[in-house]
């Protein structure tokens, strides 16, 4: 009579638990995912604008912009990523947006287009992976992922190195 009573407590244990996973992985917003990409930076402007047309010269280096569709799975509020969005249409690729309350709705773009299908996913991440004037932008586009450090001198901000290309 006693391993039925044992059983019945694991059991309940583990519906207990399963009820409780259950209700973290269905509340709403940013995956968790999500909240690793985005400008964690506190850049100056300066060096908003000069990450973001650097990367749109690297993107439009590896991927014909005519024939491109880029889906930006995160909200883009922020300086860098505004400038990333406005040079990335003026130079001619096609932009699904994701909308600021859900990271995977995305809005339409400039030619009308409602849906995602088609394109490459794109994430960024412009942080400052340590004190000083170090900053480090990391484009995620499908599995591959472009890195390249940039750091402020007097106030003007350089590349501090080459892009760095992981598949």
């Amino acid at each position: 009579m006693r391993q039925p009573l044992i059983f019945s407590c694991a059991a309940a244990i583990l519906c207990s638990l399963g009820f409780v996973l259950t209700g973290c992985a269905a509340m709403p917003g940013a995956t968790p995912q999500d909240k690793l990409y985005g400008n964690h930076a506190a850049a100056p402007a300066a060096l908003d604008q000069k990450v973001a047309s650097d990367a749109i010269r690297q993107l439009v280096s590896l991927y014909p912009p005519a024939s491109t569709q880029f889906n930006l799975v995160q909200p883009a509020p922020d300086a860098f990523g505004t400038a990333l969005v406005a040079g990335l249409r003026e130079r001619g690729f096609a932009l699904m947006e994701a909308q600021a309350g859900s990271g995977s709705t995305m809005a339409a773009d400039a030619n009308g287009a409602s849906t995602g299908a088609g394109g490459l996913e794109l994430r960024y991440l412009l942080d400052r992976p340590g004190a000083g004037d170090l900053y480090r932008l990391t484009l995620a586009i499908g599995t591959q992922r472009l890195s390249r450090p940039y750091m402020i001198q007097n106030g003007t901000p350089y590349a501090a190195g080459a892009w760095v290309r992981k598949e």
